[in-house]
């Protein structure tokens, strides 16, 4: 009896090892992936806008006004350049900018167009003079220093959720500017149909002063005189430009959609980057953003 209770439980034993070995480790594994699976990324919904200068005008021009796209932390390699952070966990700014490139160029004028050094500089469209800013602010490593924050480049910068990257390509020593009312920057706005919009028009010089602490830039942040204030598309302003402390009002006669923005006439006098601001109409109001 007792030998036939030993064989009754190594025939179960036997059973459940066997039973056990034709289990897939995946089915082990769970739902846990590890850094080392290059075909996991995760993606980022962000507002990205891209300015350039137009080569036979001298002109500034947005060839990508304010628009949401989503971005995945893998689209950099896919394409050969490598992140200085982990894109199994985050979405960078080269990534962003990698995004921006596809989209203005197509997915064979990537290469042609965007290469990054190994310090993390970029040369884009042939000119090595670029720049970003993410939130409205100078990209950073977050660690104050005598002179202020150290910059960041695009293979280092995190970006997150629903953050404004703003890129300009041949202006990085540019006015970092926008649009106020009453000393308040604007987000949004609405204005009636007939009705004018009295905004100042302030910034402060990026290249130089953007690594300042935040509390500082107010001292370098003025209002600017003499730029021309246009609408993308059909402009529906006419020869208006900006008075003492960057005030200027604005006519809106009738209902539509206009990216409204500032610029010089040409690369001669102030270096300015235009403003990326959007309005909107809703019946007879608009919806400035």
């Amino acid at each position: 009896m007792k030998g036939k209770r030993i064989s009754r439980m190594l025939a179960i034993l036997l059973v459940f090892m066997m039973v056990f070995t034709l289990i897939p480790g995946t089915a082990l594994a769970g739902s846990t992936v590890t850094d080392n699976n290059s075909s996991e990324d995760v993606t980022r919904d962000v507002y990205v806008s891209f300015q350039n200068v137009n080569s036979t005008t001298g002109v500034k021009q947005f060839e990508l006004p304010k628009t949401k796209i989503t971005v995945s932390s893998n689209l950099a390699e896919e394409y050969g350049y490598k992140d200085k952070i982990s894109p199994s966990e985050h979405v960078s700014a080269l990534d962003v900018l990698v995004a921006v490139v596809k989209r203005l160029k197509g997915d064979n004028g990537v290469k042609d167009n965007l290469s990054l050094g190994s310090s993390g500089y970029v040369t884009l469209f042939g000119s090595n003079l670029f720049s970003f800013a993410v939130d409205g602010f100078y990209p950073s490593d977050g660690i104050e220093a005598s002179y202020g924050y150290t910059g960041s480049t695009v293979d280092t910068t995190i970006v997150n959720d629903n953050q404004y990257i703003e890129m300009y390509d041949k202006t990085y020593t540019d006015d970092y500017s926008w649009f106020e009312k009453d000393g308040k920057k604007l987000d949004r706005i609405y204005v009636k149909k007939g009705e004018s919009l009295t905004l100042n028009l302030k910034g402060y010089g990026y290249a130089y002063n953007g690594g300042k602490p935040l509390a500082s830039l107010a001292d370098c942040t003025f209002g600017f005189k003499g730029v021309n204030i246009f609408s993308l598309g059909e402009n529906i302003f006419s020869n208006i430009k900006t008075g003492d402390n960057g005030v200027v009002s604005l006519p809106f006669m009738e209902t539509g959609k206009y990216i409204v923005s500032a610029q010089t006439n040409t690369t001669a006098g102030p270096r300015h980057n235009e403003c990326s601001h959007i309005i909107l109409t809703m019946d007879n109001f608009y919806d400035y953003m």
